[in-house]
């Protein structure tokens, strides 16, 4: 099953926090519709052109000088690191996100400072330093448990339980991937309980204990049929064919590769 084992490893779905625009635990704060929209839409890019999200956030950088604009001068901190991991270039990200730590560490704002750390921990394990990443997914489930923020909560908890499936520890994998299920599942969060299903699934498939490794795919395929998530149901599907193929199914597989 080794080969099994392989291909389910690069299907598993950690997770990059974006903290929404300008909202931290209980602290809102108004600002001009135009400045967040312009905001949003830099972080958007992060994620689907962060070449262009590099240039417009360096930009935006520079007008944010005054004492007044550290909050905001964060959240751009934290949007380039997240470009900069999307580009895979760790040393620029962690620069980024060592700088909006600063800033909220000084403001007291716990929610950012746990997605700070819940992405720092991404790059130490993509980098191969497996205990600084769980400590820093460790600190940062206990600031979301802290202040509950149960949805974020769900997310370190995924972190942390892949990173223990990457590590083989399927039994401490299995405790915090069913975590994040029971929170996405209480907080009708259908997103976060596909991807924990598919999670929950790798875990079983791994373990060859196929019956819920099928449950667990089938369950995620319903929420993503239902989100019309194109990717979501191929990843799944992917999944169910290599359930099928460990239980000498080759037909099944087959079809199900083919969805």
């Amino acid at each position: 099953m080794e080969k099994l084992r392989f291909l389910v490893s690069v299907l598993v779905l950690s997770v990059l926090l974006f903290v929404p625009a300008f909202v931290h635990g209980n602290d809102k704060e108004t600002i001009d519709p135009k400045l967040k929209q312009q905001f949003d839409i830099l972080a958007d890019k992060s994620d689907k052109f962060p070449e262009e999200a590099v240039i417009e956030g360096a930009e935006l950088l520079k007008k944010l000088n005054n004492p007044e604009d550290k909050k905001n001068r964060a959240r751009v901190l934290r949007i380039l690191g997240n470009a900069h991991t999307n580009l895979s270039n760790n040393r620029q990200a962690l620069e980024y996100y060592e700088q909006a730590l600063t800033i909220y560490r000084e403001l007291g704002l716990e929610k950012g400072i746990g997605s700070v750390l819940n992405n720092v921990g991404l790059i130490r394990q993509d980098e191969g330093d497996y205990s600084g990443a769980l400590k820093r997914f460790m600190e940062a489930s206990d600031i979301f448990l802290k202040i509950n923020e149960q949805n974020y909560l769900a997310l370190s908890y995924t972190n942390i339980g892949n990173l223990y499936y990457t590590l083989g520890r399927y039994d401490k994998a299995l405790d915090y991937l069913s975590k994040a299920v029971r929170i996405s599942e209480i907080s009708g969060d259908s997103t976060n309980m596909a991807m924990s299903y598919n999670n929950v699934g790798n875990v079983y498939l791994s373990l060859e204990d196929f019956v819920p490794a099928l449950e667990f795919y089938n369950k995620a395929v319903a929420i993503n049929k239902s989100l019309n998530r194109i990717y979501g149901l191929s990843t799944s599907y992917n999944n169910i064919a290599m359930v099928y193929e460990g239980q000498g199914e080759y037909k099944l597989a087959l079809e199900h590769n083919r969805l």
